[in-house]
């Protein structure tokens, strides 16, 4: 499969995906209870690897939804191809990345785009246990996050990586709780969603430091309280 180019960014586009990503966030809130915290350490300017723990296929939209920037994710090229959503997708400005045993020239392109869109002082979103989870742990973070940091210092303009722990999305039809993702009933509705986002990591991190400090996030994230409902 060639990788399919994406078009290059425009007023237009960008005001199409600020309005997405208002459109997520009305959707979001209808459908689960969102409880964010950390946003003040997202940099309002200027580039930064936000990396976070991998539970469904809405991670990314959650995420970028609550964001006062427009982010870049990267996600399964497969993804792309999927009917009626990846017009959705490319609007998004998403960035598609393969195995490179399924497709090397789609992996090396995602490298250079992730690339592209830092040196050009964007948000990106990678999740680098590079799959979604089929049983809610948390799995081993790949190399491919060092690989981009490498190559931004080498660059001589190191970034931030903004660590993300996410709660409450495995179970949901978008995740492998119940089987393939979007495939079965929705089982749940309204569910309480956490999202904590911590300080910035040095943009010397390596993997299993950026996953040990997700991890403390995510369990912050499985251990916050309720809130109190009215009387």
């Amino acid at each position: 499969m060639s990788l399919r180019p994406l078009r290059p960014p425009s007023r237009l586009g960008d005001l199409g995906r600020t309005l997405l990503r208002h459109l997520t966030r009305l959707v979001a809130s209808l459908a689960y209870r969102l409880d964010v915290r950390g946003l003040e350490h997202v940099p309002r300017t200027g580039p930064a690897l936000l990396v976070a723990n991998h539970l469904s296929y809405a991670d990314a939209f959650i995420v970028a939804c609550r964001l006062r920037r427009n982010p870049r994710f990267v996600m399964s090229h497969a993804m792309l191809g999927m009917p009626g959503l990846g017009w959705l997708f490319r609007l998004a400005r998403v960035i598609p990345i393969a195995p490179a045993k399924e497709n090397a020239e789609v992996k090396a392109a995602a490298f250079a785009r992730i690339d592209e869109a830092l040196a050009g002082g964007e948000l990106v979103i990678l999740f680098p246990e590079g799959k979604c989870t089929r049983d809610g742990s948390l799995d081993v973070f790949r190399p491919g996050m060092e690989r981009v940091l490498r190559r931004r210092a080498a660059a001589g303009a190191p970034v931030p990586v903004i660590p993300i722990g996410l709660h409450g999305l495995f179970g949901s039809v978008f995740s492998f709780a119940h089987g393939a993702p979007m495939t079965t009933r929705p089982r749940r509705f309204r569910a309480r969603v956490h999202v904590r986002i911590g300080a910035a990591l040095s943009p010397r991190v390596s993997a299993e430091e950026a996953r040990v400090a997700v991890s403390c996030l995510v369990e912050r994230a499985r251990l916050a309280p309720a809130p109190r409902e009215a009387a």
